[in-house]
């Protein structure tokens, strides 16, 4: 007679013990300091005369400022714009690399995993050498080449990060 099979339904699992324990000690390293931010927020700065008093002001403040919008204005912008021309232009390759037959396909395949590769401060840096208004190399040579006293490129201005972003 074949004996059954042991039931594992029963059995205790220390896997789940562990799964838990770090599930608890994540929560714990998460939500108490983003709490005690929150409950600080609600709160003026104690000093050794003044007690920490109750108020909305802080919020008042910071949202209250033109300067606020004007960074959210910003920000948004920004991120649609690296968005948008991100999108685009890898639509754009990779339609050109998979639909047409260009030549040097396979390096165009491979030159894609660059960016990935790349870390972002490099990228950053080597397009500030490249466009900055004052050491910028590009704008050095056409200012020399073409007579100019004023940059051309503006790697510091929103279309030049959307630019940078939208490429990386």
């Amino acid at each position: 007679m074949a004996s059954a099979p042991p039931d594992d339904s029963r059995r205790f699992q220390w896997s789940w013990v562990v799964i838990g324990l770090c599930v608890a000690i994540t929560v714990y390293l998460a939500i108490v300091p983003l709490g005690f931010l929150l409950w600080q927020s609600f709160f003026t700065p104690q000093t050794a005369d003044t007690a920490a008093r109750f108020t909305f002001g802080n919020y008042r403040e910071a949202y209250g400022s033109s300067e606020t919008w004007t960074l959210l204005r910003n920000s948004l912008g920004f991120a649609v714009g690296a968005s948008l021309f991100s999108f685009v232009v890898g639509a754009g390759l990779a339609w050109m690399n998979e639909r047409t037959n260009t030549p040097f396909k396979t390096l165009f395949y491979g030159l894609s995993v660059i960016p990935l590769i790349i870390p972002s401060v490099l990228f950053t840096v080597s397009w500030i050498l490249l466009a900055s208004p004052k050491i910028g190399i590009i704008n050095l040579v056409l200012k020399d080449l073409l007579g100019l006293e004023h940059h051309v490129f503006d790697i510091y201005s929103l279309w030049g990060m959307i630019w940078v972003d939208g490429l990386h």
